[in-house]
This record gives structure tokens, C-alpha cells and sequence, in this order.
């Protein structure tokens, strides 16, 4: 909108009143040339956004997070429990963005999952930017937001132990702060049949401290230190529940953590539940 601020009411207004700062007779009508010129992402975020909404609008999903899981051939799912809205292009080095994916509400609502190849995202930059180092930023209509850092490395496939590969995840927090370090996580009962998860012990506070996995021969992994609110989280193993996933919320550091399930169950959340974004 960059100078047009001074003319933002005519967006909302059908007549203007005298202005006492100019001491001109305002507009009657305020034309839609006349009124301020929206970036066409301005106007997305204004679609979802809980000012914008009407009445007959439909109820969005209370949860605004966005999942991205890389797979083969150079692949990302995206899914969002409210639906995507847009999602951002932003080579490396470009102050605006100027390339962009929107979807379009149906009777059913926003598409709540995705399928994105790098080749289709890269074919849609102009021609010299399709080298570049190319960032995602994918918005929920929940108002949720997700950085893709970099699309090369998130569909890259890493080395796991016992010869093994697989996708690195996102990564949460800011290991660059005081008192923090960053960590990579392998699950031992990805790689040993033998071992049967059977809980989970959270040790938060206002924020998330550590998550430690409890395997049933009594063998435990930590990710993170044990401090703060020790709290249990048992899985129903004769049912043959297992883990499914996480809903983290996270900024500057891992704020809370919420444990899915296979049977549909949900921890309630542990640290701090309205902290950083999900």
C-alpha cells in the first residue's frame, strides 16, 4: 500500500467528511480508484484474517499450525487443520516477493493438504532466480505461518544409523541462545523392532525443557535436559497404540508440546500453550 495510509478510510467509507487537515470537502462518493491499492498479498492475509470475517462465514478450525513432511523424488506434503491459504516464494536475495501459490475456498473449505515438488516451485521464478536458494513461507487460513528455509535441503535425504535414510525435520527454537544447544534426534525404536515405546515423561515449565521416551525393558532417551514440571504420558500398548506426532508451539525457543496418537488421543499441552506459534 506503501504512501496510500493517508487514504486508507476510503477502503471503508462510501463518503468522507471535511478534513480539518487539509480544509478540502471530502470525497462523496469514494470511488474504487480512488481508494488505497491493496498488494494482492495484503489481500490474502485479509481473507483469513478474524477483522475480515462476516458472519456467515464459515468457523475456522481453532488450530492454525501448518506440517510439512519432505518425501521422495523431491516432494513436501503441506497440511493445516484450517486449510492453506498462500504460500510465499522468496529466492535468496530478494527483498520483495513477487512469485506465489494461492488456493481458493471450496464448499468444503481450504485444501488441508498439499502436494509441492521443487521443480514446479523453481519453474515458476524468473529465469535468473531459479538457482537461488529458495525460501518457503506457507500461511494456514487459521492465520498459522511456516518457514521452508531452504527447499533444496528440506527434500535432501541425510544418513541415519544402521545404514539407513531418511528426511531431517524442522528444526524448533533458537539453539543460538544462552544456555541452549542444538540437537538431533533418532528414535532407537525406529532402528530396533525389539523396543516397544511405552511413555513419554515432559519436564517443562513456562517453556519446554526436555522430552524423554521410555522404552519397556526401562531404557529411556532424552531429548533436551530434565528440568522444571516432571508430567507422564502413558500409551495404551495393548490396544496397539502407538506414537503418531506432535503439536509444538515454538519461537525463540520450544514454548510447548503437545503428544498425538494412533487412537486419536492428545496429551494436552505441556509448557506454555499460547507461546511462540504452532
Amino acid at each position: 500500500m506503501l504512501q496510500d495510509y493517508g487514504v486508507f478510510n476510503r477502503s471503508f467509507l462510501t463518503r468522507e467528511p471535511y478534513s480539518t487537515k487539509t480544509r478540502q470537502p471530502g470525497l462523496q462518493p469514494c470511488l474504487p480508484e480512488q481508494e488505497c491499492a491493496w498488494h494482492r498479498l495484503d489481500a490474502l492475509r485479509f481473507r483469513s484474517h478474524p477483522c475480515f470475517k462476516l458472519i456467515t462465514d464459515t468457523p475456522v478450525n481453532g488450530e492454525d499450525g501448518v506440517s510439512v513432511w519432505a518425501i521422495d523424488q523431491g516432494r513436501l506434503i503441506v497440511t493445516a487443520k484450517s486449510g492453506i491459504s498462500f504460500i510465499e516464494l522468496r529466492p535468496e536475495g530478494e527483498s520483495f516477493c513477487d512469485t506465489w501459490i494461492e488456493y481458493s475456498e471450496s464448499p468444503e473449505g481450504y485444501p488441508r493438504q498439499v502436494l509441492l515438488t521443487e521443480n514446479d516451485l523453481r519453474s515458476r521464478l524468473p529465469p535468473g532466480l531459479k538457482s537461488r536458494k529458495l525460501t518457503l513461507d506457507i500461511f494456514s487460513h487459521g492465520c498459522g505461518k511456516y518457514v521452508v528455509q531452504d527447499i533444496g535441503k528440506a527434500v535432501v535425504k541425510v544418513k541415519m544409523p544402521k545404514g539407513m535414510t531418511g528426511f531431517m525435520g524442522s528444526k524448533y527454537g533458537d539453539s543460538s541462545q544462552p544456555n541452549t544447544e542444538h540437537q538431533n534426534l533418532f528414535f532407537p525404536h525406529a532402528f530396533d523392532s525389539k523396543k516397544l515405546l511405552v511413555a513419554m515423561k515432559i519436564h517443562h515449565g513456562f517453556a519446554l525443557d526436555g522430552l524423554e521416551f521410555v522404552y519397556e525393558d526401562g531404557s529411556s532417551c532424552i531429548f533436551g535436559k530434565r528440568g522444571g514440571e516432571e508430567s507422564t504420558f502413558k500409551l495404551n500398548t495393548r490396544s496397539g497404540e502407538l506414537l503418531s506426532g506432535f503439536f509444538v508451539r515454538a519461537g525463540t525457543w520450544v514454548d510447548g508440546i503437545e503428544i498425538l496418537t494412533t487412537l486419536g488421543r492428545r496429551s494436552g499441552f505441556f509448557g506454555n500453550a499460547t507461546g511462540g506459534s504452532g
